[in-house]
């Protein structure tokens, strides 16, 4: 019987999903209460399928219940494409950045709102997008796939979600088939498929983090097969979408050795010189809206806006920076496995960053599915709530999270971490290959 308890775990999950993406559906209702409803629900969906894939022991199901699982999956995934409502505007700066590539023009040389860009602002999306006065901050892969998803679809952002999903399939596979070779739950596979994190970040109407799962993906399953060129090749194709996979190097450089680190870097700098060869010949680049965004944005940061509050916004950044660096080195030394270390470090990000947009968390999914830990997973269920910030960004023109949203996403991440620190649990776990999330 104890057995049947996931299964039913995993229905009640599946259910939730099918209903936020029928609220999702409902573009007539008014944004704020269309939001509360869809988060809440979110958070009971992602609860449900958080505790079936903790639970123990879990169980191993046949490959006709996780192929029905995974259709449930990317079904809500499309039924969530046509909504109406947009959770966040991000989407339409990849569809602008997209069109101006395809009319031969470098997206990072203008603004947005730059004059010699005038001509193409001919749709109701090219006059949506966010921080018109900006250039844009995203990496050459990352623009790639913006002019793809823009040329699959030129007059909306449809093509832009089937290129996430897509993406995003693909990421399933590889870490099923990582699961299959280590010897773990196939069920972990539902909590990237079942994440409602990922459901709204990615498809209400979409982030570019999404974009990067395969890469980070394989990535990760490449240091664990001792593969040096392809970790390398993936950890650049990663970065060039976001540069969060950076802060697992010191992670992997423990796991590969030192020549094969160096193996690996190499292939990495390859592609990456390659990338911005282009970018830096054009005498243009992304790097300086990027540094902006560093030096001076604030949104949900925990112990990084605790020091903003007592330093000068430059004196503070430097010591969150500097004490982000001995986080992520302190986890390459006392992490017993890789998946241990990355997590560690991963979470090391999420305490010192002092901009975590809910969407980011989508980077730990992957390291979660083959080795869940209750600290980030709770973070992973909650961090939907602190989207509640686009009631504030569009009805009541604030840039700020609510105080109580973010205590609310934080405060279970902080307790689950020092209990899993004093218990052994999830990331700190001696044994890292039991099927379980907890030491034994």
């Amino acid at each position: 019987m104890r057995r049947l308890v996931p299964y039913g775990l995993f229905a009640l999950a599946a259910a939730c999903l099918a209903l936020m993406a029928v609220v999702a559906g409902f573009s007539a209702i008014p944004f704020e209460p269309w939001l509360w409803r869809v988060l809440l629900i979110a958070v009971a969906g992602g609860a449900l399928v958080a505790a079936a894939a903790l639970y123990r022991p879990v169980p191993s199901p046949g490959r006709a219940w996780i192929a029905a699982a995974l259709v449930v999956g990317a079904s809500v995934r499309i039924a969530m494409m046509f909504s109406d409502h947009m959770v966040c505007d991000d989407a339409a700066r990849y569809h602008w950045d997209g069109k101006v590539m395809a009319h031969g023009i470098n997206p990072y040389a203008y603004p947005p709102n730059a004059p010699e860009l005038d001509g193409l602002r001919t749709k109701a999306l090219d006059r949506a997008v966010n921080v018109p006065a900006c250039r844009t901050p995203y990496p050459p892969l990352a623009e790639a796939l913006f002019l793809a998803a823009y040329a699959l679809t030129p007059d909306s952002l449809i093509g832009y979600k089937i290129l996430s999903l897509l993406l995003e399939l693909a990421a399933w596979l590889v870490l099923l088939l990582e699961l299959k070779r280590l010897g773990l739950p196939s069920a972990r596979i539902l909590l990237v498929a079942f994440s409602p994190l990922l459901v709204i970040e990615g498809y209400l109407p979409g982030h570019s983090d999404v974009l990067g799962l395969l890469f980070f993906s394989l990535f990760i399953a490449f240091v664990l097969r001792d593969r040096p060129i392809a970790s390398g090749l993936a950890l650049a194709a990663a970065c060039l979408v976001k540069p969060v996979a950076l802060f697992l190097v010191p992670a992997a450089a423990r796991s590969l050795g030192a020549r094969r680190t160096a193996v690996m870097l190499v292939a990495f700098l390859a592609v990456v010189i390659a990338a911005y060869a282009p970018v830096v010949a054009s005498g243009h680049s992304h790097l300086e809206p990027m540094l902006l965004m560093a030096h001076t944005w604030s949104f949900n940061g925990t112990a990084a806006a605790l020091i903003d509050m007592a330093l000068p916004v430059p004196a503070a950044r430097i010591v969150s920076t500097a004490l982000l660096v001995v986080l992520v080195s302190a986890a390459s030394v006392v992490g017993r496995d890789f998946l241990s270390r990355a997590l560690m470090s991963m979470a090391a990000v999420f305490v010192m960053s002092p901009v975590l947009f809910p969407w980011y968390v989508a980077w730990a999914v992957p390291l979660l599915v083959l080795r869940p830990d209750p600290a980030m997973v709770a973070l992973l269920v909650l961090a939907p709530i602190t989207d509640i910030a686009a009631v504030n960004v569009y009805i009541r023109h604030r840039s700020e999270a609510p105080l109580w949203s973010t205590l609310t996403a934080f405060v279970p991440f902080y307790l689950l971490l020092a209990a899993g620190w004093i218990r052994g649990w999830g990331m700190f776990r001696k044994d890292s290959m039991s099927p379980s999330v907890y030491s034994m």
